[in-house]
């Protein structure tokens, strides 16, 4: 006991505090684990292809897979844009260069977020 009375430790109150804190940060977590989980229920996941661009545009980039099969596009969207040179891609397009997209898919739409140059 200390001088004025009181037990040395944990009281009530810093228990009561210790409480409401574990449960704020409970909630916070939730909440971001909530929002941070897809936002919607669309399937999301990421890939690469490797190709010839056949077509670069401000909104979409089309790559012929080395492999064969049919063209694929994918969208740029405009948080992605900044990481695309689309002037050194038209050039990789115009001589037939190939490249690798690395794309984001979510449900049936590809966005390109970055593009490399592919091995020659």
């Amino acid at each position: 006991m200390t001088a004025d009375g009181q037990t040395p430790g944990f009281d009530r109150r810093n228990l009561l505090r210790l409480v409401g804190l574990l449960v704020a940060l409970l909630a916070i977590v939730g909440l971001v684990v909530l929002l941070g989980g897809g936002g919607g229920g669309s399937e999301r996941s990421t890939g690469r292809m490797q190709g010839v661009l056949t077509t670069v545009e401000n909104a979409k980039l089309v790559l012929q897979p080395e492999g064969g099969g049919a063209p694929t596009e994918f969208a740029i969207r405009p948080e992605d844009r900044q990481r695309l040179d689309l002037f050194h891609l038209e050039q990789h397009a115009a001589d037939s260069l190939p490249s690798i997209v690395h794309f984001e898919k979510v449900g049936d739409k590809r966005y390109a977020t970055r593009v490399d140059d592919a091995p020659t």
